[in-house]
């Protein structure tokens, strides 16, 4: 059941917080590689080109938006990219959108993970639909475990600034991973994370229901 009270986090739901987010990028660069790797039926190749040229006006928006001239430039695309996308996105989509579409189903699963997808599918990213949708629903179960929406934001806002960071480092040539080539993380490296994402979001879940209970 959800809880009706959102849950005020101690410690240990933070730092779970913290290492989910770091752990997912691994993740989804694994499904972001399977994602790319689809190749739709023929009678699908007018909509598989269109998905394709749309991967590339997104990669090139996403060079020039993360091309920063100087400090300031990159304080506000931090602030704007990941605090104030990540708070906006999770109040729309995880504290409007999915508390109504589980209350149409009446199933807490299929209104998370339906939510996940709509807020993926509005990206307009076939090829990165796969692990924005995963994404998506973890930050949904978050908020469904906790009934709270600002442990969601936090997440969504560590998840965006993280991605952020490494590109930067990349264009810079402090990092050597280019984190828009999803196949620079091993499949296998990938598949261990989520092993690890899954016992810790197992975790947080029983540490979410104590605190409630408490």
């Amino acid at each position: 059941e959800p809880f009706k009270k959102g849950i005020k986090p101690g410690l240990s739901i933070l730092a779970l917080i913290a290492g989910l987010s770091v752990l997912m990028m691994p993740v989804n660069a694994w499904l972001a590689a399977w994602n790319q790797s689809i190749r739709l039926p023929s009678f699908l190749q007018g909509f598989q080109s269109w998905a394709w040229e749309k991967e590339q006006e997104m990669e090139k928006l996403t060079a020039f938006l993360t091309s920063f001239s100087g400090n300031g430039e990159m304080l506000a695309g931090f602030v704007v990219i990941a605090l104030i996308a990540g708070i906006s996105e999770e109040f729309f989509f995880r504290k409007m959108i999915q508390p109504r579409i589980i209350a149409l189903t009446g199933n807490p699963h299929l209104g998370i993970w339906l939510t996940a997808f709509i807020f993926s599918a509005i990206h307009m990213q076939f090829y990165g639909l796969v692990p924005r949708m995963v994404l998506g629903a973890l930050f949904g179960y978050y908020f469904f475990w906790t009934g709270n929406i600002w442990l969601s934001m936090l997440a969504h806002s560590l998840n965006n600034g993280l991605t952020l960071l490494g590109f930067i480092l990349y264009q810079q040539k402090i990092s050597p991973v280019n984190v828009e080539n999803p196949e620079v993380i091993p499949w296998y490296l990938g598949a261990i994370s989520a092993g690890i994402v899954w016992g810790l979001a197992v975790i947080l879940k029983d540490e979410a229901r104590k605190l409630s209970l408490a």
